[in-house]
């Protein structure tokens, strides 16, 4: 239940920060900080969607998902990788050398994926 709300207040701050960063680059005519605001509103987005799943995974079981909706919440996880996050993983892979299998290993231990 935790994870839940966690996550649903993470979507709602950066929804919120999206929009007043849309209003203040609209306001100084920053086309830097408009970009940045739609950036952050695809951030917002991928966190809801994620919310969303994990509100669904902890539903109960029932008579179409006989073993319960727990899965879903692997769904969500999906929507936890940000575009900073893919470019510190791109960035292990091009520049540190490091093989595309063994950072993909790292990054699911740290984010609780997968077991150590």
């Amino acid at each position: 239940m935790k994870t839940k709300y966690t996550v649903w207040v993470a979507f709602f701050l950066n929804l919120s920060y999206a929009i007043v960063e849309f209003i203040a680059g609209g306001i100084f005519g920053s086309s830097a900080v408009l970009a940045d605001s739609v950036h952050d509103l695809g951030d917002a987005i991928a966190i809801g969607i994620s919310a969303f799943l994990e509100t669904i995974s902890n539903r109960e079981e029932d008579r179409k998902y006989t073993l319960g909706y727990k899965r879903f919440s692997l769904l969500g996880a999906a929507g936890k990788i940000t575009e900073s996050q893919m470019s510190q993983l791109n960035y292990q892979v091009g520049v540190e050398g490091k093989s595309a299998e063994q950072v993909a290993k790292e990054f699911l231990q740290e984010q609780g994926l997968l077991k150590k």
